[in-house]
């Protein structure tokens, strides 16, 4: 049941990423996240939106390897002006657990479609700890 579950919301995401493509307004993305407190590794897959010149949503799904467990992770990220920095916000959902969290990222602009991004965060409640994450949007 988990992995159908898992592998029918990484499909509907990929189609929001198609979707994305479509209106150029938001970018679908992919990382890999380090959980230090639990030592664990997790793919995540990611759809980033602009809703206004300061601010950003940025849904995800991931999968954590050790804890073989489904993580949906909201964001809101605040972009500072002028920079490639952002405050980030957001919930988290895995495994009956809910938490918060924050933190802050930055953007590195590979060419006009391709963008990388490193943010680390704080997950407070649940499965609490440091979380170091690394990716790409397209």
């Amino acid at each position: 049941m988990t992995k159908t579950f898992f592998i029918g919301l990484l499909i509907s995401l990929t189609f929001i990423g198609m979707a994305a493509h479509a209106d150029n307004k938001g970018k679908f993305g992919t990382s890999g996240a380090i959980h230090f407190d639990n030592q664990s590794f997790m793919a995540q897959g990611r759809y980033i939106r602009q809703i206004s010149p300061k601010t950003s949503i940025a849904p995800a799904l991931a999968f954590d390897f050790d804890l073989e467990e489904i993580i949906l992770d909201v964001d809101l990220q605040i972009i500072n002006p002028g920079t490639r920095y952002y405050g980030i916000g957001g919930l988290n959902y895995g495994d009956s657990d809910v938490g918060m969290n924050i933190g802050m990222g930055m953007n590195f602009n590979y060419n006009e479609k391709t963008k990388g991004f490193g943010e680390v965060k704080y997950i407070f409640f649940g499965w609490s700890g440091l979380v170091l994450n690394v990716g790409v949007y397209f």
